[in-house]
């Protein structure tokens, strides 16, 4: 990320305050695999990016517009500005706002992207389709067709606070997270194993090994690690 001169670093944060451009300026936060970053734009709208994330984004909001683009997953805690709403762009996907706390998931090897409200009211556009959310429902969006559902929203957010809870997910779903989280590659004996469905939780940098351990004792399957590899083979006793 460049410096420039409005910047300022606390901790694990970088903060942007409002300063007059003639030109409009953009800086790209990308973040690797296995890490996780927090911004708080020029608007003091704060979003966290969790791992394997990009977001691109004025360096100022001077002249009003607030819009940024999003690949990966983040969490974003908008400032109200009824005159100037809030919009995260990912490809032919827009989510709009005026002030709320919304997380959206749009990682490129994923079919779906996921908005999940937790208050306020965002507007969700795919391209052809419109709908509006209200606080506890995701919006699914795959292609151009929109989908609505109630969820416990801490499910899809807890990994602000540094947590993973998954519920009757995927083994498929829950190691293509956790690869990005712990950076490793995981490689599957047979790939009918990727369907089988667990529930659990994790704390980010606690051991991974003592969680697939907890997996392993529902006896479907077994855990290997080698360096940053994880080896998925058949339940061995």
């Amino acid at each position: 990320v460049n410096k420039p001169e409005n910047i300022v670093i606390e901790n694990d944060t970088i903060k942007y305050s409002k300063t007059p451009q003639r030109e409009r300026e953009y800086n790209t936060v990308i973040v690797p695999r296995g890490g996780e970053f927090v911004i708080e734009l020029s608007d003091g709208t704060k979003v966290w990016l969790n791992a394997e994330s990009e977001l691109r984004y004025p360096v100022s909001f001077a002249d009003g517009e607030r819009g940024v683009y999003l690949t990966g997953e983040a969490y974003f805690e908008v400032k109200r500005n009824e005159q100037h709403p809030f919009t995260v762009t990912t490809g032919d996907h827009r989510v709009t706002v005026l002030g709320t706390e919304f997380c959206v998931r749009a990682y490129k090897d994923e079919a779906r992207i996921l908005t999940t409200l937790e208050s306020g009211i965002v507007s969700i556009n795919s391209g052809m389709e419109s709908v509006k959310l209200n606080p506890g429902q995701q919006s699914s969006v795959e292609g151009s067709a929109i989908k609505v559902e109630s969820v416990d929203t801490e499910i899809f957010t807890a990994w602000r606070d540094k947590k993973y809870i998954f519920r009757e997910v995927t083994l498929g779903e829950m190691l293509n997270t956790l690869s990005r989280w712990y950076n490793m590659e995981v490689r599957f004996e047979n790939e009918e194993f990727k369907n089988y469905r667990f529930t659990g939780e994790l704390m980010k940098y606690s051991d991974i090994r003592e969680f697939l351990i907890r997996l392993e004792s529902l006896e479907k399957v077994s855990f290997r690690i080698d360096g940053r590899q994880v080896n998925v083979t058949g339940y061995v006793r």
